[in-house]
């Protein structure tokens, strides 16, 4: 979820009656709200340095569709009054039918595809729904000490640069994503998972991007197999080490 604060000011003086100047006050912040919630979404990354800002630039489609969701976002919780203002807190999911995902996915595609020449969309989309099995279940990316900045559509890559698995397609195909956990290897091993989960290191790959070391890259065969897999939430647990 994206997640923005809006306040304005209690204004007794327009507005003596106590009850209309809360009113007014909680439509001022919501409406505040909304503009910092916008401007979260603008700066949200979509795939490598493609930010939601640059498809709402090219796409009047995109922008209306955006400012639409931004408008129709849930209000979480009561407006709140504190030292003369009142403060409202807005909500939007990001990947569900009514977030941003829904609305990029095939801009973020396209642009995957002709930054890292990833394959055909038939190639991938055969990937993307063909069940299979992969042992152990359980994948986690170790990117520890690495530059990593979050992007809606992460890639994974080998050491050549090739993708192996692109989150847009999984998406496009299913409508959610793989869950991905930020936990640690304590963590996973307290929960008995130590020996079901397969630890993968990446090296630096910059916004979103998780770039597999050869040591990983060795580790699974067919790295197509986790994409497929991937799509069995419960089964593949995609998981962050922080």
């Amino acid at each position: 979820y994206i997640t923005a604060k809006g306040q304005t000011i209690l204004d007794l003086t327009r507005f003596p009656n106590p009850a209309e100047a809360k009113l007014m006050a909680r439509r001022g912040a919501i409406a505040v709200a909304q503009r910092n919630l916008l401007e979260i979404v603008k700066g949200v990354n979509v795939v490598g340095e493609t930010r939601v800002k640059d498809f709402i630039t090219e796409s009047d489609y995109v922008y209306t569709r955006v400012e639409g969701i931004v408008k129709g976002a849930v209000q979480i919780g009561e407006a709140v009054e504190k030292d003369g203002m009142i403060e409202v807190t807005l909500q939007m999911p990001i990947y569900g039918n009514n977030g941003i995902a829904p609305i990029v996915v095939e801009q973020a595609e396209k642009k995957i595809q002709a930054r890292y020449a990833t394959t055909t969309s038939e190639e991938s989309a055969v990937t993307a729904t063909t069940p299979t099995t992969v042992t152990p279940q359980q994948v986690a990316f170790n990117i520890a000490g690495k530059k990593f900045d979050p992007s809606m559509f992460p890639v994974v890559l080998d050491k050549n640069g090739k993708v192996q698995v692109d989150f847009s397609q999984i998406y496009k195909q299913t409508g959610q994503l793989p869950q991905m956990v930020k936990a640690s290897k304590s963590v996973l091993s307290a929960f008995g998972a130590n020996k079901a989960v397969e630890i993968l290191d990446v090296v630096e790959g910059g916004k979103g991007i998780l770039q597999l070391t050869d040591a990983s890259q060795k580790k699974i065969s067919g790295w197509s197999k986790v994409g497929k897999t991937a799509l069995t939430i419960g089964k593949t647990l995609l998981s962050i080490i922080l």
